[in-house]
């Protein structure tokens, strides 16, 4: 896996002016939550496109980008509604109350309020599970382009994937690794917050980069993607920009 990765080289150009388009998009996702939808639709690009070998892909096409955004937010926003439906039962009042309640453990009149360690047990266990599935959601969307029948049988064979499963614990680490670095780097007055962004988004990419080594058993219109450059109508991942 990390030879698939240095293989494939995601900054063997010059892409200054991605990298600066992704930090600005990073950083602006702070005050507006809804341009991260720019980003997830890139991680998907470059997924796709890190998986045919190429380098890292230019911000064009932001049509298909908040197409590929959109698509991977509606399949894996669903995965989190267990857990929210835990919190919404229990109360996330009372699951706050509940961990600092653990300090009664030994306490001779007052005890925990097991429930709630419970419930919170519980959705750190179906978000672990969401976040499973999450990513293989987005390897899936990579491979066939869209949400269709096809998807959930195309996600049901990358978590039984033993690669998958390496490729997460892998993905998941630069991830953490990316949040911390972007936390303490936030410390740093006028270029903190910056410098921040541009961590997260290589985190991004790097995470991309891994991910697309497991994008295999693609289905025609990916493998076709380099004749259908040129047809009208699709767009520069070779999918119809309209999907």
């Amino acid at each position: 896996m990390f030879d698939a990765l240095a293989d494939r080289a995601p900054f063997d150009a010059d892409r200054t002016d991605t990298l600066l388009v992704g930090t600005l998009l990073t950083l602006a996702t702070a005050s507006a939550p809804v341009v991260g939808l720019l980003v997830l639709g890139y991680a998907v690009r470059t997924t796709r496109r890190r998986a045919r070998g190429e380098g890292l892909p230019a911000f064009d096409d932001w049509r298909a980008l908040a197409g590929d955004g959109v698509r991977a937010a509606a399949a894996t926003s669903v995965l989190h509604l267990p857990a929210a439906a835990v919190v919404a039962v229990v109360g996330l009042d009372r699951m706050l109350r509940g961990a600092s309640s653990l300090a009664y453990l030994s306490h001779y009149a007052l005890s925990p309020d097991y429930g709630a360690v419970a419930a919170i047990a519980a959705v750190a266990l179906l978000e672990l599970v969401a976040g499973y599935l999450s990513v293989a959601t987005l390897v899936g969307l990579a491979r066939t382009g869209a949400v269709d029948a096809r998807l959930p049988s195309v996600v049901a064979e990358l978590v039984r994937d033993p690669r998958f499963g390496r490729a997460f614990g892998l993905t998941l680490a630069v991830g953490g690794g990316a949040r911390l670095a972007r936390l303490a780097l936030a410390t740093l007055p006028v270029v903190g917050e910056p410098l921040g962004a541009f961590v997260s988004f290589v985190g991004v990419v790097v995470a991309a980069s891994v991910l697309a080594s497991v994008v295999d058993g693609r289905d025609d219109r990916l493998a076709s993607a380099a004749e259908a450059l040129g047809r009208d109508g699709v767009d520069s991942d070779g999918y119809r920009s309209n999907a």
